[in-house]
């Protein structure tokens, strides 16, 4: 077993997976805002401690430890951290003590970057270009499936090319960054400057006074409420990325675009029309095929994952070896009956599904729209908890003649390089049991219809 941590401004994940990219057990503790080095030291430390509690029996071969900024690759150190007061700071020696296994740093979009190409969207690319917009924002480059990085330090500085030469201070130090200007951060200080100068917006009736920062969740509220403010400075942020990718098409040429971070997957939605468009624009490369423009597959799981790839490597073991990420998970036994379905030890009345890490799960119908059997309301909201994980393929399994999907739904899957199929409910059961590498099932019981 190996352990990927991901440790980012927000958030410290930790995940539990062995060689074939399967996740046993997850953490998720909250980042000390503004902490010092010693405070996120120890919440690193107890983020692994109650991920190991959670498991008994997992020993770890290695940790992989995936962090923001320049990462001194031939010490194992932190070179430079512009977002948080890790800069220089030793954070492999506290893992290796408290827990006696060989720890490895990464360069967080790195190991994002390689998440994706291990599990995710870029498993099929061969050169592809990461781009995650979170509290700060960051990125990988893949050629010829094969990080962009040299010996000595983490390359692919991505959020620190410069974009305006007079424009907002970066926490480089730089003016005009791209992470000064399409960062959740800089798209928050734009839109407190706005506020302050008397804009009108929704964000004041959306805001928790006990909350200092305007999460992703609330931008997206904003957007669904068509906030002009939360539309023109998020479309501002758009057009830069855009702008940027043709800067990266220019140098790289890319099979694809992975975009992720908390920014992107509440926004994604109104961000990448604009994204792809500025992409198309570019007279300079007319007469090429576009590259793809994709979701992170993996979105949370991005990070941690990549960060056990180099734990593993470490190890001396190759993650990316023939078949042995399209081996076959154990899932649980799945029989229908008359009155509902046997999942392993569970009893399912109504619809359910079998999620990427063989968990079962009752689908809620309270928390979101009736579904009913012609799966035409299966909303955004739902798809996200059914496809935690990043299945590549979603089977499911409907017992109505012609079901098809929502225009939402279609664009929810594509958008993540998730292929579907709808078959009837035995087939689909059957399909999925047969089925190689990442995958997730969901059946619709007629008992949920309306």
């Amino acid at each position: 077993m190996f352990i990927g941590i991901d440790v980012g401004g927000t958030n410290i994940q930790c995940a539990l997976c062995d060689e074939s990219g399967r996740i046993f057990q997850r953490t998720k503790h909250t980042t000390p805002f503004q902490g010092t080095s010693d405070e996120i030291i120890a919440e690193i430390l107890q983020s692994v401690r109650t991920l190991l509690d959670k498991e008994h029996e997992a020993k770890p071969q290695g940790i992989g430890l995936a962090v923001p900024g320049l990462v001194e690759y031939e010490f194992n150190r932190i070179a430079a951290s512009p977002n948080m007061t890790i800069s220089g700071v030793d954070l492999a020696a506290p893992l290796v003590e408290a827990f006696g296994c060989p720890t490895v740093l990464v360069n967080d979009c790195d190991a994002a970057t390689q998440g994706e190409q291990w599990m995710g969207a870029a498993r099929d690319a061969d050169s592809a270009v990461g781009l995650f917009v979170g509290t700060g924002l960051g990125g990988g480059i893949l050629l010829d499936k094969k990080l962009l990085r040299s010996d000595k330090f983490s390359l692919a500085e991505v959020g620190h090319i410069c974009m305006q030469m007079d424009g907002p201070l970066c926490g480089c130090g730089n003016k005009g960054c791209l992470e000064a200007i399409c960062s959740r951060t800089a798209i928050e200080r734009d839109l407190r400057a706005a506020m302050a100068d008397g804009e009108p917006t929704v964000l004041r009736d959306l805001l928790d006074p006990e909350e200092p920062r305007i999460r992703s969740g609330v931008l997206r509220e904003a957007l669904e409420a068509n906030d002009p403010l939360v539309q023109k400075v998020l479309g501002g942020a758009a057009e830069a990325l855009g702008h940027a990718c043709i800067t990266f098409r220019h140098l790289f040429d890319p099979d694809v675009f992975v975009f992720g971070g908390g920014v992107m997957e509440a926004c994604g939605d109104f961000l990448f029309p604009i994204i792809e468009e500025r992409i198309a624009g570019d007279p300079f490369m007319k007469n090429r095929t576009l590259p793809r423009v994709v979701l992170s597959a993996l979105g949370d799981d991005a990070g941690v994952l990549g960060a056990a790839v180099v734990a593993i490597e470490e190890a001396g073991h190759d993650p990316f070896a023939p078949g042995k990420r399209e081996k076959k998970h154990a899932i649980p036994s799945i029989e229908l009956q008359d009155d509902g379905a046997l999942v392993g030890d569970k009893t399912f009345k109504e619809s359910f599904y079998v999620r990427e890490d063989g968990q079962a799960k009752r689908v809620r119908k309270k928390s979101d729209v009736e579904l009913v059997d012609s799966i035409q309301l299966l909303t955004r909201k739902r798809l996200k908890r059914i496809c935690r994980g990043g299945p590549w393929l979603l089977e499911i399994g409907a017992s109505t003649e012609n079901a098809t999907l929502s225009p939402e739904a279609e664009s929810f899957l594509a958008r993540r390089s998730i292929q579907w199929e709808i078959r009837k409910p035995e087939e689909a059961i059957a399909a999925h049991a047969e089925a190689g590498g990442r995958k997730t099932l969901l059946v619709i019981m007629e008992q949920s219809k309306n």
